[in-house]
């Protein structure tokens, strides 16, 4: 018997790194990779261990969050800009994913109002799980 797992069990956040199911194993094996930088995330996406969409998508919301968490210290606006830099990087990943673009965007989006990058760093993270439970639930 062949058991497939759950959306939720395919991408996951867990507090510095990514917990990806590597779908390029199935169905021979179940293979979980641990992704702790946007690079592995760009790189799982185009080599396809990620391949539903809205894995995708969620992948690539965690992986603009994960990559916030690395960022030198500056100031907000450098801050931004370098978000903003890591979000085109990573619409390039697959850019015929249905809605990646507005997912990103809406990464970007989350963190207008904040007024410190720690503030902004929990607003991605939380963006991110938004945009995963409501993938859940389409």
């Amino acid at each position: 018997m062949n058991i497939q797992p759950t959306f939720s069990q395919s991408v996951e956040w867990k507090d510095n790194y990514i917990q990806l199911l590597n779908q390029q194993a199935l169905p021979e094996r179940t293979e979980y990779l641990k992704l702790t930088s946007i690079e592995e995330v760009y790189d799982s996406i185009v080599t396809l261990k990620v391949t539903e969409e809205r894995d995708i998508r969620v992948t690539a919301a965690f992986g603009l969050a994960l990559a916030a968490l690395a960022y030198p210290a500056c100031d907000l606006e450098e801050w931004r800009a370098q978000l903003k830099a890591d979000r085109d990087y990573l619409e390039k990943s697959n850019p015929t994913v249905n809605k990646l673009s507005s997912c990103l965007d809406r990464m970007m989006q989350s963190i207008t109002d904040a007024k410190t990058i720690n503030e902004a760093k929990t607003d991605l993270i939380h963006e991110a799980i938004k945009i995963q439970i409501q993938e859940e639930n389409e």
